[in-house]
């Protein structure tokens, strides 16, 4: 099991497809051009505007955990679409 420090709060907006409702998993891009990581995403709740607060870690140890701060910005994609913004609220 992962340390807590590697989790985090998000919101997820402009969402481009209708947004999962439970636990999945997404290519998330930190840096254009750099290396997508895969982002475990825990839905929590959602708003009337249909942005959701999530709990996101990343799938794998190795990856760069100072991603998850608060005010990074990030992108989901599905192959090379993507498919929300999301942004990190608080560490957990």
């Amino acid at each position: 099991m992962r340390p807590r420090n590697h989790q985090a709060i998000a919101v997820l907006s402009s969402w481009t497809r209708s947004p999962p409702a439970s636990r999945f998993v997404s290519l998330a891009a930190f840096v254009p051009g750099r290396p997508k990581w895969s982002l475990v995403i825990e839905p929590l709740a959602s708003t009337l505007e249909g942005d959701i607060e999530a709990v996101v870690e990343f799938l794998v140890e190795e990856a760069p955990h100072y991603y998850l701060t608060p005010g990074v910005v990030f992108f989901l994609h599905e192959g090379i679409k993507v498919v929300a913004e999301g942004v990190i609220t608080e560490p957990m």
